[in-house]
């Protein structure tokens, strides 16, 4: 069975992009400049792209986990955390030196107005202690946001996934998908007994926001569908390569859309986009650093569109030159080491 799924760099492309998008609307709202964030789209298609990314997670690492089980019998920890740690980490960390050692220096680039942004002083070493050990989600949960960065959190919910699901594969291999649903209905308890106890006692809802950032249920529902894929559950994957389910799947997601109906994944093959995949990466990182320059300009030269040519178009061209001549070295290294 194979491991890389051309379609799947696609749709990690169009879901940073999307995110892109909706920061966009977001932040021209929060400068009070003419928006289409009013339009349910906008409101939703961030978090839908977020949910995108963390079920593609899940269906690449148990599909690569499965794979890696089935040919060795067992799982290589070393490898597997090697591969991991110098794709994320490198430009995780640069856009930590980012965020809390050159932007806050520049109050028009760090100040956004009308949010709930807090700056990078208060609190600061907490906040560097929780980024720089993996825990991004826990300090957005706990102090708040921070410009330029706060987006790591993703990153951070990622790799602290990544630390027991290969444990979790291993051992429960032959009944994995009932393993996942335990998962599933685990995560789901929690959440719902800390959304009561936060309207008991608001001290529980930092625990709370922290648990939802988790995306438990998103990456689960990755695994399961991988699980299905290589374990060949042959009537479920014939109604799921049903041409006519997927033709209904993306009319209903394209109208829903319209009508602020919230969906987690579905699949298409886009191959034109495949090579941009690469820089998904890079696109969701660099993105909230740049847009608050490209504000001002707009701001200063009184155009709108120049918002969107300097957000996506600085957007790519920087995660275009970073993956070729920053992350590209790490990736050398990593098969190196591996």
């Amino acid at each position: 069975m194979k491991t890389y799924f051309l379609n799947l760099n696609t749709l990690r492309f169009i879901a940073a992009t999307m995110v892109v998008i909706f920061h966009i609307e977001l932040y021209k709202r929060f400068y009070e400049l003419p928006n289409f964030f009013y339009l349910v789209f906008f409101q939703i298609v961030g978090k839908l792209s977020v949910m995108v990314f963390f079920v593609l997670s899940g269906f690449l690492i148990t599909s690569l986990l499965h794979n890696e089980i089935e040919k060795h019998k067992k799982i290589n920890f070393k490898n597997f955390y090697f591969k991991r740690i110098f794709r994320i980490w490198p430009l995780y960390f640069l856009i930590l030196i980012l965020g809390f050692f050159i932007i806050p220096h520049f109050p028009s680039w760090s100040e956004i107005p009308n949010t709930a942004f807090k700056p990078v002083s208060e609190n600061f070493f907490e906040k560097v202690l929780l980024y720089v050990f993996i825990f991004p989600n826990l300090a957005v949960a706990y102090f708040g946001e921070i410009t330029g960065t706060s987006q790591s959190w993703l990153l951070g919910t990622e790799e602290q996934f990544y630390i027991f699901w290969p444990l979790l594969i291993l051992f429960f291999r032959k009944r994995l998908i009932a393993a996942m649903r335990s998962v599933l209905m685990f995560y789901w308890m929690i959440k719902l007994g800390l959304g009561k106890a936060g309207s008991i006692d608001p001290q529980f809802n930092v625990i709370s926001t922290f648990w939802s950032l988790l995306n438990i249920n998103c990456m689960v529902i990755g695994d399961i569908f991988a699980a299905i894929f290589f374990d060949q559950h042959i009537k479920i994957l014939k109604i799921l390569h049903n041409k006519g389910l997927f033709f209904f799947t993306i009319s209903f997601l394209i109208i829903g859309l319209s009508f602020g109906i919230k969906y987690g994944f579905f699949h298409y093959d886009v191959y034109s986009l495949n090579s941009l995949g690469s820089i998904s990466y890079g696109v969701y990182m660099y993105h909230p650093a740049i847009l608050p320059l490209a504000i001002r300009a707009g701001i200063h030269y009184e155009s709108n569109t120049l918002i969107y040519v300097i957000t996506v178009g600085g957007t790519f061209l920087i995660s275009a030159l970073s993956y070729e001549y920053f992350e590209k070295y790490f990736l050398k290294l990593k098969s190196k080491l591996a």
